[in-house]
Order: structure tokens, then sequence, then C-alpha cells
């Protein structure tokens, strides 16, 4: 039937924009949780570029499940790295 099909294609759908929402859910709470741990030395803007640049990495991902977690995953490698440099110019 045609109304079926229409009815599982709207299901898909909305199924993709709860999944979308708990992923943008997700990267800010790594921004709220990265930006506390690095207050001392970064500022709440250039975490949150460094979050939202990982984040852009996994674009074309198919499988957005684990996105989150390897977002926050290369982010904070690469605050740890702008830390480091932060620390060393201060010295």
């Amino acid at each position: 039937m045609a109304g079926d099909g229409e009815a599982q294609e709207q299901v898909a759908e909305d199924q993709e924009q709860v999944g979308e929402e708990r992923e943008q859910a997700a990267i800010q709470e790594a921004i709220t949780r990265l930006a506390a741990q690095f207050a001392d030395v970064l500022t709440l803007e250039q975490v949150e570029a460094v979050v939202r640049e990982a984040h852009e990495g996994f674009q074309d991902s198919t499988v957005r499940d684990f996105v989150p977690v390897l977002v926050q995953h290369e982010a904070l490698t690469r605050l740890r790295e702008m830390a480091a440099q932060s620390t060393e110019a201060s010295a």
C-alpha cells in the first residue's frame, strides 16, 4: 500500500531528526565539559571552535552512533596540544 510506504518514510525521517538532535546535544555537552576542563588555559570560543571543526570532519560518516565520542576524543587531543603550547608560550 502506498500509505504504508509513506508512513515508514515519515518514521525514518522522524528517527533521523531525533538522532540529529541527540548528536547536537552531545556535541554541546562535549563543548561544555571541555571548556570547563581547559578554562584556565583556553577560552570557551577556542574550545567551541576546536569541537566544531572536529565535528565537521565526521559529517560524511554514515554511522552516526559514535560521532560525538569520536569528536570529543579528537577535540581533546587538539585542546591538549593547544594548552601545552599556551603554557610553553607563557613560561
